[in-house]
């Protein structure tokens, strides 16, 4: 399989990205039909482990959608795990400084590009001799968050290593790094010009942003910026506000038959 999202960037469009917290192969699947680009299982916020990552992506292989992965840390065994189950993207939280990039992207890419194991019992379809190994360094992408201060300040030293394909930013922790609040969707000066710098940098070198969001207006004003993958929330979130939306609806439009009681 190639990757979709490459063939997006490459035509000059931004990505759709899903997100999945839920431990769950059917949410995962209603996901994968409801129009995203990609789909990225969580293993660092999201009540995700190794298993239920794995019942996801089978779950979401009949659309066509890419599999994507945030990983909980930058640490080689889960990140070749990751790969091998199948991720065609992985997602690295908290990637600091150019030994931390250069220590993600070798763990993503088999030799002599890196020191990935070889070992893709998934990917490589159960262990059958195919051959995804000589194209997974190409077909596979590694995007480190930028989510601190001294993330940008080690902006163009990180963009700069080798197997990069670009960055994904993390508002609230970012905003965090900064003294401010942690939320998604940002306008502090601060924050916007870090955003500036960093699709100017990933533009200059043909590489791609990312960026997590909390509505969609500003999805697709982050892509009228210039970052070329987007996701709003995360499963769990979209039915959290799809369902209050809806009782609020109920309650508000009864005529006072639906109020709640007093508690």
């Amino acid at each position: 399989m190639t990757n979709r999202l490459k063939e997006i960037w490459a035509s000059g469009k931004a990505a759709v990205n899903g997100w999945l917290a839920i431990p769950s192969g059917f949410s995962a699947e209603v996901m994968a039909q409801c129009g995203f680009d990609s789909v990225t299982v969580d293993l660092q916020h999201g009540v995700q482990d190794y298993l239920s990552m794995v019942a996801c992506f089978q779950a979401m292989q009949a659309h066509p959608v890419m599999p994507m992965v945030r990983v909980p840390w930058n640490e080689p065994g889960i990140i070749g795990k990751v790969l091998d189950a199948g991720a065609y993207g992985v997602i690295c939280p908290m990637v600091n400084t150019r030994d931390q990039a250069e220590a993600f992207v070798g763990a993503c890419k088999y030799p002599p590009a890196g020191t990935r194991s070889n070992g893709p019992i998934r990917a490589g379809m159960y262990g059958v001799s195919t051959g995804y190994q000589e194209t997974a360094n190409e077909e596979t992408i590694g995007l480190p968050m930028i989510e601190t201060r001294e993330a940008v300040a080690s902006l163009t030293a990180i963009l700069d290593v080798p197997g990069v394909a670009g960055v994904y930013v993390g508002p609230s922790d970012l905003g965090f790094s900064f003294g401010l609040a942690p939320r998604l969707d940002r306008d502090e000066p601060e924050i916007l010009a870090a955003y500036d710098r960093i699709l100017a940098e990933t533009s200059r070198r043909g590489q791609f942003s990312g960026i997590h969001c909390a509505t969609p207006a500003y999805a697709a004003r982050a892509i009228r910026m210039g970052f070329r993958l987007v996701t709003v929330l995360n499963d769990s979130g979209l039915m959290a506000q799809a369902a209050t939306a809806v009782v609020t609806q109920i309650r508000e439009q009864s005529g006072g038959v639906a109020d709640r009681l007093a508690q």
